[in-house]
């Protein structure tokens, strides 16, 4: 029905503008925080952590998630030893948008950053140098050569990410919904598959 493609219409942009909103800076945040890291040896293992749940199913993404949100995970347990009430996180419709955004960031950030990571190697450290003989600080040589080196690379993914506005992800939606959650949660590809 009419009023039924409207809210699953309304669920696939409002999931979409939150991905891109929390999800398009993330890779970004990612790579400037790993490039700050003095380390080598650091460094490259800071890489490899945060690459590999990119190489992880939504599937067990979810069982992450469930093994620490459910109504008998570790957060209800720690907040039933505190006194508190356990609460049905993955059932709550005002949760899961939250839950759905986050869990794809934390897959696909590391995996991000790559390209943000190539960028910044071949900034010239000579800039940074010079910066620093002129008095610069650490948040001056961010802005002024970091970011600006990587306002090129920045806005052509942001274009890019932009053609892909409606492609909310069928996997994770797959995975991820329930009959709580159902209404928040349905977005057009899974509306296609079901109907």
């Amino acid at each position: 029905s009419a009023g039924e493609f409207g809210r699953v219409f309304s669920n696939t942009v409002i999931l979409a503008a939150m991905r891109i909103a929390i999800g398009f800076p993330a890779p970004i945040l990612l790579a400037l925080m790993i490039n700050e890291v003095r380390s080598p040896r650091y460094k490259k293992f800071l890489q490899t952590v945060s690459y590999l749940p990119h190489f992880v199913s939504y599937v067990v993404v979810y069982a992450v998630l469930y093994s620490a949100f459910s109504y008998t995970g570790f957060v209800n347990s720690l907040r039933e030893a505190l006194g508190l009430e356990a609460k049905m996180f993955l059932g709550e419709p005002g949760y899961y948008r939250w839950f759905f955004v986050f869990s794809g960031v934390w897959k696909e950030a590391g995996w991000g950053a790559i390209i943000y990571l190539a960028a910044l190697s071949r900034v010239n450290a000579e800039l940074y140098e010079a910066a620093a003989l002129d008095g610069a600080s650490r948040l001056q040589k961010l802005v002024h050569i970091t970011l600006a080196e990587l306002r090129p690379l920045i806005s052509m993914q942001l274009v890019l990410t932009m053609g892909g506005l409606f492609s909310v992800s069928m996997d994770q939606t797959m995975v991820m919904i329930n009959d709580m959650v159902t209404g928040v949660a349905e977005v057009l590809s899974y509306y296609v598959y079901r109907v």
